[in-house]
């Protein structure tokens, strides 16, 4: 329904940038990709000097593993407004290149800009954690805990590096916690695989 809407408010007004910007949004919840990178560059099209349409396109761009083509989106995103937000996509997007020291220097960024952006410390923790560097995985998690005390998925990545660490009782109070919060805000997926890994201790 929405993306009827935006598309007869685009079709009344070509170029009414909001609503490109907002269809590509749309589409891409419903994983018509392609559909959504038309309506962003669209949207870059009539507002080239937009940084959030860039940080848009880099994720629809992301969301088709286009991943180099990501990176020069959100490096444009970055050039217009080198905001802690643009930081942390672009350290996702490299993230998924597997380059790692860049992910986490852009990271860094991010938090230098926002010490309190706890998105920033919960990907750098997914970096050291594929790193196998166990003890800074669980300080940046710790961290995204402290900023956001509800943050579901840091208290279940927080259990597998204290399975990691040898420490079951831990990691099962991290499962049982992230379950506890997936099933509050409603995630039913989250729920069942940390209730999956709780059953699996």
């Amino acid at each position: 329904e929405a993306a009827a809407a935006l598309e007869l408010a685009v079709k009344a007004r070509g170029d009414f940038v909001p609503a490109w910007d907002y269809l590509s949004v749309v589409y891409r919840g419903l994983q018509q990709l392609d559909r959504a990178l038309d309506a962003i560059n669209q949207a870059i099209k009539l507002e080239d000097g937009n940084p959030n349409l860039y940080n848009e396109k880099s994720s629809v761009l992301s969301d088709l593993k286009r991943y180099a083509e990501a990176e020069l989106a959100i490096n444009q995103a970055i050039k217009l407004s080198p905001r802690a937000a643009f930081y942390n996509n672009r350290g996702i997007v490299y993230r998924n290149l597997q380059k790692w020291d860049l992910a986490v220097a852009d990271y860094n960024q991010a938090i230098a800009i926002n010490p309190n952006f706890g998105d920033a410390y919960y990907n750098r923790g997914i970096v050291y954690y594929n790193q196998q560097k166990w003890d800074l995985a669980l300080a940046d998690y710790t961290q995204a805990i402290g900023i956001n005390p509800d943050y579901a998925n840091a208290y279940g990545n927080r259990g597998f590096v204290y399975l990691n660490l040898g420490d079951i009782n831990k990691a099962r109070e991290n499962f049982q916690r992230a379950a506890q919060l997936f099933l509050t805000q409603g995630n039913t997926a989250g729920y069942e695989r940390a209730i999956r890994f709780l059953n699996s201790l």
